[in-house]
């Protein structure tokens, strides 16, 4: 660079500047190399030289020089960038690959792009594409379309991932796998057809075992965007990343031993309590978000280490706060751990973006959960009018967002104030949204936003009621979707169909063939929600068996890996449906099962949350009890249940006590009638009532009390042998809630209580709700004439 500028050729002045870049990537102090190479006279004489000589630069040249000027200078400005760009662009329609692929790099992230630049670029590359060969030509193509993807078709994502499997084999190069990754995982699937990222990662996993850091953490950065089941590679990578950690400690091999199957509690512990060595002064914005997902993927419950990352990110500018806010408030969901200084900084960004007249919408439904979620006062009148007239342009996303700030802001307020203040105000924007969400199910295109909606829906009305319309909205689209979506957005969806109660056989049918077609392809909590969704509607599905068979091998490989309760769902499910393996129970109802669910429980925040786990194991213990004998697992949830019934409200609705009149007229006395009563395994009934070997009935003691005075007995305290002929007699009186939403079918736990009180020897006298308040059953004449044919059959 010390000789004169005229003693440069063209050819001396394009190999000097891709040298540079070299130069640059060895020098110990990038800084300083900056300030004596790029800053000097002779670099500019360089660019003077390209830039006016741009028409003779061969294409091989004129894309090395753009690269490398994209490095050096992160967003050039110099005009010689600029002249290049234009050059380049006049040539694309006959780049080759490579060419092609360093054009398009030279443009990425850059203020200079142009999206007619793009569109060039993306008529070559469907014209390249076809001829692709080799390992190298695919990774150049595969360059390409990664900075072509918000513009490229579904065919051309096709033709590339037809290309992909046609020319990678077990000896293809790591890294050429890599750029393929995040592309074929933008694939259309489509029932019956193998992934072609399932494909590509078969040819991954030999390779994990031996990876650098480097490459593992390109590996996950990769997987972030695949939509189908890896759980092998994420397995691999977690094995990989162990041994690594064993040798040197990082923030990226911590984010790499978590990205896969939850970590065992002591291995999760430890990690989490050395996170704070790794939150060094060096991170950047990119750095802590990295640190973020690691402290919640594990999730960190150490205090010392919450608040002073929190303080860390409330100390940052605002720019990608949005990211942090999200994190920050699945952190409090997680362990209801506050921070003051992200509070303070939070309230100030959310109060600015709900007040903007031009804000982006998505911060400003964001900044909404924020505020309603922690102090709904600040929500003033104008804030909740303007969020109100501008819920037909948010996002299905932004929806959602409205929905969980709702429902958190029912826990803000005192008691006694929940009916005033901003509260009519509230109910005004619950409506909206959900009129808004019901408009927009029928015309949803995505699963993963029908499974928003699904989700947003309950969380909006949580205790039924008011939202029909949108589940029969819900079915109808479940049954055109769920064909043709991917393992992850399944994934999402039946997380959220499993806290429905929704009548849909033919889209589950259709769900289950796939799962028997290709067990594989989908996660392994889906086939977990799959059984217990069929179970929850009371579906027995067509291809039981081999559902039944998947679901058994699924818990048994990966009994370690699930969350304990997507664990009892399949176990209660396959219990119900009679076909859990004894294996499974015997793994179950152990001291070491028993003492994890002990430690989730604890990190359930969430009472609700909480009280569902138990309310599962309950659910098996009987079935297991009751179904599976031979097993001879104890019956251990007496107290459990009993304690709740003390809990409970004793008084019965005016429905069951017009159901108790006409039985007490039946019975001929209110001493023939039991109500409040436990059965064995800690069933309850509203009514039971005791017929001897003549069919006449037989008196309980004390029942002459008031309604509701009377105290609850367990048969677990009195005696339950009955003479001989004697038979009990259970009137149930079926709510709403004891239906699917949308049908009038018996949801899979009123069944399964059915069918273990028949176990117990009960006669069953069901009382549905819609037939008691028929026209059929108008008249009290008619409604006893129905209990009497019931309780002692025609007369």
């Amino acid at each position: 660079m010390s000789k004169p500028r005229s003693a440069h050729s063209l050819v001396h002045a394009a190999q000097a500047i891709v040298s540079l870049w070299d130069l640059r990537k060895l020098a110990p102090f990038p800084e300083a190399f900056d300030a004596a190479s790029l800053d000097s006279a002779e670099f500019r004489g360089l660019l003077d030289r390209v830039e006016r000589e741009s028409g003779s630069l061969t294409d091989t040249s004129l894309t090395a020089i753009l690269v490398s000027l994209k490095r050096l200078l992160r967003e050039p400005q110099v005009s010689a960038y600029h002249t290049l760009v234009c050059e380049a662009a006049s040539r694309c329609s006959r780049f080759n690959l490579q060419n092609l692929s360093r054009f398009l790099v030279s443009l990425n992230q850059s203020r200079n792009v142009n999206l007619s630049y793009h569109c060039r670029a993306i008529v070559r590359l469907r014209e390249l594409l076809p001829h692709c060969s080799s390992d190298e030509d695919l990774k150049c193509a595969a360059i390409s379309l990664f900075r072509l993807l918000r513009i490229a078709s579904p065919s051309l994502i096709e033709a590339f991932c037809e290309k992909t499997i046609e020319i990678l084999t077990p000896a293809s190069q790591f890294h050429t796998l890599l750029r393929c990754l995040p592309i074929v995982c933008h694939e259309h699937y489509k029932t019956g057809r193998e992934s072609y990222t399932g494909k590509v990662l078969a040819f991954v996993n030999p390779s994990v075992p031996v990876l650098k850091e480097h490459d593992l953490v390109a590996l996950v950065d990769a997987l972030t965007m695949v939509e189908c089941n890896a759980s092998t590679t994420l397995r691999l990578i977690q094995e990989r990343a162990r041994t690594l950690l064993a040798n040197s400690a990082s923030l990226a091999l911590a984010r790499c031993l978590t990205v896969g199957p939850p970590l065992p509690v002591a291995e999760a512990a430890r990690l989490g309590d050395s996170l704070l060595d790794l939150l060094t002064p060096k991170l950047d914005s990119r750095g802590l978000t990295r640190f973020m997902e690691v402290l919640l993927s594990i999730p960190v419950t150490n205090p010392e280490v919450l608040e002073t990352f929190w303080c860390r990110v409330a100390r940052l500018s605002s720019r990608g706060f949005s990211g942090f806010l999200r994190g920050y408030l699945l952190c409090f969901q997680q362990t209801r751990f506050r921070s003051a200084a992200f509070d303070r900084e939070a309230v100030g960004w959310c109060l600015e973006k709900v007040d903007l007249e031009h804000c982006n919408l998505s911060h400003m439904s964001l900044s909404a959960l924020f505020l309603l979620g922690f102090d709904p006062r600040l929500m003033t009148q104008e804030r909740v009018l303007r969020l109100t007239s501008l819920a037909g342009q948010l996002s299905v996303r932004s929806l959602f967002d409205l929905a969980v700030g709702l429902r958190m802001s029912e826990q803000c307020w005192p008691r006694g104030r929940k009916g005033t203040g901003a509260c009519p105000l509230l109910m005004e924007l619950r409506v909206a949204v959900h009129n808004e969400m019901r408009r927009r199910v029928d015309a949803v295109q995505t699963l993963p936003q029908l499974s928003a909606l699904t989700m947003g829906s309950r969380l909006l009305w949580f205790s039924g009621g008011h939202h029909e319309e949108l589940k029969e909205g819900i079915v109808e689209r479940c049954g055109t979707l769920l064909k043709e979506g991917s393992p992850r957005a399944i994934s999402w969806m039946c997380k959220a169909l499993a806290a429905e109660r929704l009548w849909l056989p033919d889209p589950l049918d259709d769900l289950v063939d796939r799962a028997v077609a290709h067990p594989d392809d989908l996660f392994p909590s889906t086939l977990c929600h799959l059984g217990y969704i069929c179970f929850v509607s009371g579906h027995v599905p067509a291809r039981l068996d081999h559902l039944a068979r998947i679901m058994n091998d699924t818990l048994l490989r990966h009994f370690e890996e699930l969350p304990a309760n997507h664990l009892l769902q399949a176990a209660v499910a396959l219990g119900f449906f009679q076909r859990l393996e004894g294996s499974i129970i015997k793994r179950i109802f152990t001291l070491d099962f028993m003492d994890r669910l002990d430690q989730e429980l604890l990190c359930k925040h969430e009472r609700v949350q909480g009280r569902q786990l138990r309310e599962l194991l309950g659910t098996l213990n009987r079935v297991a009890c009751l179904d599976f004998p031979e097993e001879r697992v104890p019956w251990f949830h007496g107290q459990y249940y009993r304690t709740r019934a003390r809990s409970a409200i004793k008084r019965l609705l005016p429905l069951h006590s017009e159901v108790l009149d006409c039985l007490v007229s039946v019975l001929q006395g209110r001493q023939f009638v039991h109500c409040h009563a436990f059965t064995p395994y800690n069933y309850y009934l509203h009514f039971e009532c005791i017929l001897d070997a003549s069919r006449r009935p037989v008196a309980f003691v004390n029942e002459e009390k008031p309604l509701g005075d009377q105290p609850l007995i367990s048969k677990d305290l009195v005696p339950y042998t009955l003479p001989s002929g004697h038979q009990r007699v259970a009137v149930i009186v079926l709510w709403e809630t004891n239906f699917c939403e949308n049908f009038p079918q018996l949801t899979g736990y009123q069944l399964l209580k059915n069918r273990h009180l028949e176990i117990l020897g009960y006669k069953l006298v069901l009382v549905p709700f819609f037939e008691w308040n028929s026209m059929k059953l108008s008249e009290r004449k008619t409604k006893e004439e129905f209990l009497h044919a019931k309780i002692f059959g025609p007369s």
